[in-house]
């Protein structure tokens, strides 16, 4: 969504906010609708005209000439998920822990097969 306001307060004055709306709508057949819900995020958003982590961002003229005039919003906003850091020395003991196990299970279920009678 565009909102271009020629009558901006001199403090909004070469500045734009750019609001990371990518999530905020009912997903549809054809066509993605917003809901109310969504629309008064936007708007109280729009209206407290002010840094949301992760979703709006007040960026200076200058920064914009800067990037080129790209005003895609994800070069503004990084609105990623933080990904988890994986300590992967304790992922594999625990996968090793969990294969003794499953062989110990493999073994036991082995012996109850031949104790009915049923061979491999």
């Amino acid at each position: 969504v565009w909102i271009l306001n020629k009558n901006k307060p001199e403090n909004k004055k070469n500045k734009i906010l750019f609001i990371e709306g990518e999530h905020d709508f009912k997903e549809g057949k054809n066509q993605n609708t917003l809901r109310k819900q969504d629309i008064d995020k936007i708007i109280k958003t729009y209206d407290q005209y002010q840094d949301v982590e992760k979703y709006a961002r007040v960026v200076d003229k200058k920064e914009i000439e800067d990037n080129e005039y790209n005003l895609n919003v994800r070069r503004y906003i990084d609105s990623n998920e933080e990904q988890e850091i994986i300590d992967v020395k304790k992922v594999w003991q625990e996968l090793n822990v969990l294969e003794k196990e499953r062989e110990e299970i493999s073994k036991k279920v082995a012996g109850f097969i031949k104790e009915l009678g049923y061979s491999q």
